[in-house]
C-alpha cells in the first residue's frame, strides 16, 4: 500500500459532461472517484524483493558435436539446406538423420552422397552399409566398376566390416570375369569397313582371328582387343574400352600400303569409334546381368 501522500484523490463530481439537449456542460448526477498514482510503478524495497531460483532445464547428452548438430538443425530450418560438399559431413548427417527419424535432413545428406560418390565410392559404400542403404551401397558399387579392387582405399574402410568388404570384391570380381569373357566371344561382332566375316585374305591387309572364327579384320582390331582385354580383367566397365589408352591413338587405326592388293595407307577415324562403343555396349550388358550387389547384401 502505497503512503497517501503519494497518492491524489480526485473526485468526478466536479466534471461537467455534455448533454444532448444543451450545449452548456452540467455536473454529473453520480460522481465516481478514480485514483491516480503520481509514480506508474512501484519498486520495493530490497528487503521485500523476492528472488526466483535459478530455472534448471533438462539436458540430453548426444554423441553427435557441435558442427554435425549445427549441419543437422540446418537441414530443417525453413532455409537454403547446407551444402554438403564433403564426405565426413554426409556420414554424420545421415546417421544423425536415420537415429533421430529426421526425413528432411535424410534427403539433404543422399544427395550429397550422389555428389561425392565420384570422390571416394568406397567411402560411399561403407557408409551405405553402416547405414543400412542398399541403395547407396549399389550405386557406389557401380562406380567402383571402373577401378581395380587393388585400389580400394578409404578412411571410411576403418568402419566397414569384413563381411561387407568381402561380399564387395567378390562381387567386382564375378563382374571382371563377365566382361573378360566378352573378348573370347566374336557373337557380338559386327561386319564393317574393318572387321569381316567373307574376306578370305591371305595378305597383310586382313589378319585372321587368332581364335577358331570365320572372322578377319584388320590388324589394330587384334591390338585393340588385346588391351581391352588386359584392362577388363581388373577393371569391368565399358568406359575402359572407349578411354584413349586402350584405344591408342588415331594413327594407330590406319591400314598399311599392301603390295599384294594394292590397298594405299587409309585412316580409320569412324572405325575407332564405333568398333569401341559396340564392345563397351556388350561390356555393359553382360555386366548388368551379374547378380545385384543389393541383392548379396540382403542380409545385414
Amino acid at each position: 500500500m502505497l503512503p497517501s501522500t503519494q497518492r491524489k484523490l480526485v473526485s468526478m463530481s466536479s466534471y461537467v459532461a455534455p448533454t444532448k439537449s444543451t450545449s452548456t456542460p452540467t455536473r454529473s448526477s453520480s460522481p465516481s472517484p478514480l485514483l491516480f498514482f503520481e509514480n506508474n510503478c512501484y519498486s520495493a524495497s530490497p528487503t521485500h524483493r523476492r528472488v526466483a531460483p535459478p530455472l534448471l532445464l533438462p539436458t540430453v547428452d548426444v554423441p553427435e558435436d557441435s558442427h554435425a548438430l549445427g549441419l543437422l538443425l540446418r537441414c530443417c530450418y525453413p532455409l537454403r539446406p547446407p551444402t554438403l560438399a564433403t564426405l565426413p559431413d554426409v556420414r554424420c548427417v545421415l546417421q544423425a538423420a536415420l537415429k533421430y527419424e529426421m526425413d528432411a535432413a535424410r534427403a539433404v545428406a543422399e544427395t550429397g552422397l550422389k555428389d561425392v560418390v565420384d570422390e571416394d565410392p568406397v567411402g560411399v559404400f561403407a557408409i551405405g552399409c553402416r547405414c543400412n542403404r542398399q541403395d547407396v551401397c549399389q550405386l557406389a558399387a557401380r562406380r567402383l566398376l571402373a577401378h581395380s579392387s587393388q585400389s580400394f582405399e578409404s578412411e571410411e574402410l576403418r568402419g566397414l566390416s569384413a563381411y561387407h568388404y568381402n561380399k564387395l570384391t567378390q562381387w567386382h570380381m564375378r563382374c571382371c570375369l563377365a566382361a573378360y569373357g566378352v573378348l573370347s566371344r566374336r557373337d557380338w561382332f559386327e561386319s564393317s569397313d574393318v572387321v569381316s566375316s567373307k574376306i578370305r585374305s591371305l595378305c597383310i591387309c586382313w589378319v585372321p582371328d587368332r581364335k577358331p572364327s570365320q572372322w578377319n579384320a584388320r590388324k589394330f582390331i587384334w591390338d585393340y582387343l588385346d588391351r581391352a582385354r588386359d584392362a577388363l580383367v581388373t577393371c569391368p566397365n565399358s568406359g575402359i574400352v572407349i578411354s584413349d589408352e586402350i584405344l591408342g591413338s588415331s594413327a594407330s587405326w590406319c591400314s598399311v600400303f599392301c603390295r599384294d592388293c594394292g590397298t594405299i595407307p587409309k585412316d580409320y577415324p569412324e572405325a575407332r569409334r564405333s568398333f569401341s562403343a559396340l564392345l563397351g555396349r556388350e561390356v555393359e550388358r553382360v555386366v548388368s546381368e551379374v547378380r545385384s550387389i543389393s541383392c548379396i547384401l540382403s542380409v545385414w
